[in-house]
């Protein structure tokens, strides 16, 4: 009896559950025995304390973040519109102290928190963050 390749890897992953599974088990028992432990209200507090310390806790419920995550997916189908569609995206140059507007077919690519720009051969950069609005034909869609 042969099995294939996509059987192994489904064998594979059945193993893999049952030792992730077994393992926490394991961890469970062993708190149960734990004097300090077995009051809920210290191992709340306690795993609380470790999430906090490692940071976990802010990367995974970040506001910030989801507020990135948005306006990111928005540059992106400004990226793509059509001229058409009358897109336009406004953000504050901190060091000319001016407000410019960044038409759609001038964005290269948007990268990590940046947008990438091409005007006249050479590329500008602007951070994510320094985007203070975004218009569709004279109507705001996104603003700070």
């Amino acid at each position: 009896m042969t099995l294939n390749e996509s059987d192994k890897q489904f064998l594979m992953s059945l193993v893999y559950a049952a030792g992730i599974i077994l393992f926490w088990r394991g961890i469970w028992v062993i708190a149960d025995f734990t004097p300090i432990i077995t009051n809920g209200f210290v191992s709340f507090f306690l795993g609380l304390l470790i999430l906090t310390l490692t940071g976990y806790i802010y990367r995974e419920f970040d506001p910030f973040g989801q507020r990135t995550s948005k306006i990111l997916k928005l540059l992106h189908n400004v990226s793509t519109a059509k001229k058409e569609e009358g897109y336009a995206v406004h953000y504050y140059d901190e060091l000319s102290k001016q407000h410019h507007r960044i038409e759609p077919e001038n964005i290269k690519r948007i990268e990590h928190n940046t947008i990438i720009l091409e005007k006249n051969g050479k590329e500008f950069f602007v951070p994510i963050h320094r985007i203070s609005r975004i218009h569709k034909k004279n109507e705001v869609v996104w603003k700070r």
